[in-house]
């Protein structure tokens, strides 16, 4: 499993505001699972300049993405008043019926105000910036006894380093297939890990040492151009 949206809000860790995140999120866990069969492949118009065709089993993430291809109109989109809206003519207009992650159904858009409503209390009392306060926990009960591996998909894993342990030196970082990466993901891993780059860091995200000569050196990371054959046996 990808830390990213499960310990981890890459994108309010990066500075982007938590709404839009969180509305983001759970519209990726509501689906439409039913619609009139005379409305299914038909055009949905959220105005005379953005439409989609509607299918049975589409996520709410997905139609946003349809309606609002541009990256700026589908990032102005995120707002909980468009999300509710969309959502009610969605029932209006093609009788949608909904469900909200492993099949729940939601009755409407007021229900998702309210759910939208009850995860941000939780946003607010349990991450820390972009951390949820679970893994914190999780690693002060692990760490002396256990090895505690982290999966990532992304690049910007190493803010939940430092934000979790004092010394970065001591942790191992694996990356693999790092040649098969994206040119821009391979930058933006290469950033993260040049020297120069960690002195016009935020004080306040990085570990603070009483004597410099504490400070742990630059770790670097271990780069396999390819999964060796007693892993890859054993991955699916």
């Amino acid at each position: 499993m990808d830390i990213n949206s499960t310990v981890v809000f890459n994108d309010i860790m990066s500075g982007k505001e938590a709404t839009p995140v969180l509305l983001s999120a759970l519209y990726e866990c509501t689906a439409i699972s039913k619609i009139w069969p005379t409305k299914e492949g038909g055009q949905f118009q959220w105005d005379a300049d953005h439409g989609v065709k509607i299918k049975q089993g589409m996520t709410f993430k997905k139609l946003a993405k349809s309606l609002f291809p541009q990256k700026k109109q589908y990032n102005e989109f995120w707002t909980l008043d468009n999300c509710a809206m969309l959502i009610q003519r969605m029932q209006e207009d093609f009788g949608a019926r909904l469900v909200w992650g492993d099949n729940v159904e939601m009755p409407g858009a007021e229900d998702f105000r309210r759910l939208f409503c009850t995860f941000e209390s939780k946003l607010v009392r349990t991450v820390r910036k972009g951390i949820v306060r679970s893994w914190f926990e999780l690693y002060r009960k692990y760490r002396k006894e256990h090895l505690i591996m982290l999966n990532t998909f992304g690049v910007e894993c190493r803010r939940l380093i430092l934000e979790t342990v004092k010394r970065e030196d001591k942790v191992t970082l694996w990356t693999v297939n790092y040649q098969q990466w994206e040119p821009f993901d391979q930058e933006r891993f290469k950033e993260q890990y040049d020297i120069s780059n960690t002195a016009d860091a935020d004080d306040e995200d990085m570990p603070q040492y009483q004597d410099p000569a504490d400070a742990p050196s630059q770790p670097q990371p271990v780069v396999i151009d390819e999964i060796p054959a007693d892993i890859a046996t054993a991955v699916p």
